[in-house]
């Protein structure tokens, strides 16, 4: 689960849901289903300066600040799956590609 990125113009209604998260998330997570929040929100540090023109999607900085709070949370999923089944090139294929896709946008 993902805290939403602020718009330029709507914070407080994307602060109240990004406020219920974490709540929801108690109530939705098990042992069999565990569910993870990254924190892309204001308050994790996202900015308008992270937003395309239209004041709603991320521009290549907000995608890497994106990658950067998401990514690592995958991997882990990932390798964690991938360690029960026994599989970890699988995780070191998604690792590579996660590194390549953050790098090659900087």
């Amino acid at each position: 689960m993902d805290k939403l990125i602020p718009t330029s113009w709507s914070d407080t209604t994307i602060e109240a849901i990004n406020t219920a998260i974490p709540g929801w998330v108690q109530t939705h997570t098990t042992s069999q289903s565990p569910v993870v929040i990254a924190d892309c929100s204001r308050a994790a540090g996202f900015t308008n300066a992270m937003l395309q023109s239209d004041g709603v999607h991320p521009n290549d900085q907000g995608d890497r600040f994106i990658a950067d709070k998401i990514g690592p949370k995958l991997v882990q999923f990932i390798k964690d799956v991938g360690g029960a089944a026994g599989n970890s090139s699988a995780t070191a294929t998604v690792a590579t590609t996660l590194r390549a896709s953050t790098t090659s946008s900087s």
